[in-house]
């Protein structure tokens, strides 16, 4: 609608607040769809929200770099519309991300650019949820447990000696690092952590 509309008959509220609502919404449905990546606890679901979110990213990536769209954007910064600092802002804004995707630059280079920028959003997408599925562990003695409570305890499983068995997973990671008395194994912990995927 944006791209079909006049440049004289183009305005900040039927192009730049139009584009601004339409990423908007496309981010609320984002988020929703990378918690699910995150925390679902069955595969096919975490497999098909990164599937519907590598959609909606690369849609968003041809928004970004469509041409048409830039110059009607462009024909909105060159009218002598009385702006308010807060429209002046988003508008400002809107161009420099558009430059910055190389939307000025020859059309071969752009294109270039815009293949990597997509790479690299589907290799954070992979990354994101390779990561969220890494799965590994310590096995800790009941006396390393200790500055636990009693239900986190209870709530661990344990190996075949009877060690029990603290994840990278939030629920067992976070209260370990916070109260366990056992630095050895906090560290040991900590590491496995920052080494994880």
């Amino acid at each position: 609608n944006i791209k079909q509309s006049p440049d004289g008959e183009r305005t900040f509220a039927n192009t730049i607040e139009v584009l601004a609502r339409a990423e908007w919404d496309a981010r609320g449905v984002l988020l929703p769809l990378e918690l699910i990546m995150s925390v679902s606890p069955r595969a096919e679901v975490r497999d098909a929200a990164k599937e519907a979110s590598d959609a909606i990213q690369k849609e968003l990536i041809a928004l970004a770099y469509d041409a048409e769209l830039y110059q009607a954007i462009k024909s909105v910064g060159k009218k002598d519309e009385a702006l308010s600092p807060e429209q002046k802002k988003l508008l400002d804004e809107t161009l420099r991300s558009y430059k910055r995707l190389g939307l000025d630059l020859p059309v071969e280079t752009s294109d270039e650019v815009k293949k990597s920028f997509q790479e690299l959003t589907e290799l954070g997408t992979k990354f994101h949820k390779n990561i969220n599925e890494w799965k590994d562990q310590v096995a800790v003695t009941r006396e390393e447990l200790e500055g636990m409570s009693e239900s986190y305890i209870a709530g661990l499983k344990r190996d075949d000696t009877g060690n029990y068995l603290v994840t990278l997973q939030y629920p067992d990671l976070v209260p370990f690092m916070e109260s366990a008395k056992s630095s050895a194994r906090r560290k040991e912990l900590a590491d496995k952590n920052a080494q994880k995927g």
